[in-house]
C-alpha cells in the first residue's frame, strides 16, 4: 500500500501520469483492432474479382463518353433569342391585363379647407374588373409558361423559342 495511490475524496484510484520518456513522445496508440477494412493498393483502387468457376466473364467496359463539340452547341445569341420568343406571349398576356387595369382605376378625392389653406388629398386605385382582368392575365401567362416549358418541352423536347 502506497499513499499516493490512495483514492482521493473525488474517487480516483488511478495513478498521476507519468513524464514522457526522454526520446521525445509517448509511442503511438496500437491501430484499431479490425474495425475498418485496410485501405486499397496504391493503383487507385481494388482489382476486380476474378470471375466464378463455370461463368462466363463480364463483358468489357462501353467506350468512354466524352463532351460534343462546340459546333455542336447552339450560339448564345441563338439561346437568347429562343427564351425571348417563349416569353412572348407571357409578357403580351401580363401587358393586356396591366393595360385594363391601369385604363379602369379609380380616384377618390378629399378636400381639406381651413381658414388659410385649401389642401387636396387624391388616391387612386384599381377596379375590380381590372385586378380580375390582370389576374386572369397573369392565371393565363403562368399556363402557357407551364405548357411551354413543362408539358411541350418534355413530350417534343423543345419549346416553341427552341423549336424556332
Amino acid at each position: 500500500y502506497e499513499p499516493s495511490f490512495a483514492p482521493s475524496e473525488l474517487g480516483s484510484a488511478y495513478p498521476p501520469p507519468t513524464a514522457p520518456p526522454v526520446g521525445g513522445s509517448y509511442p503511438p496508440p496500437p491501430p484499431p483492432g479490425g474495425s475498418y477494412p485496410p485501405p486499397p493498393p496504391p493503383g487507385g483502387s481494388y482489382p476486380p474479382p476474378p470471375p466464378s468457376t463455370g461463368a462466363y466473364a463480364p463483358p468489357p467496359p462501353g467506350p468512354a463518353i466524352r463532351s460534343l463539340p462546340k459546333e455542336a452547341y447552339a450560339f448564345w445569341v441563338t439561346r437568347v433569342l429562343a427564351y425571348v420568343i417563349d416569353n412572348i406571349p407571357a409578357t403580351v398576356l401580363l401587358g393586356i391585363g396591366m393595360l385594363i387595369q391601369t385604363l379602369t382605376k379609380q380616384e377618390a378625392c378629399v378636400t381639406d379647407i381651413t381658414q388659410y389653406n385649401v389642401n387636396q388629398y387624391c388616391a387612386t386605385q384599381p377596379t375590380g374588373i381590372g385586378m380580375l382582368a390582370f389576374w386572369f392575365a397573369w392565371l393565363m401567362a403562368t399556363a402557357y409558361l407551364v405548357w411551354n416549358y413543362g408539358y411541350r418541352q418534355g413530350a417534343t423536347g423543345s419549346s416553341i423559342g427552341k423549336t424556332v
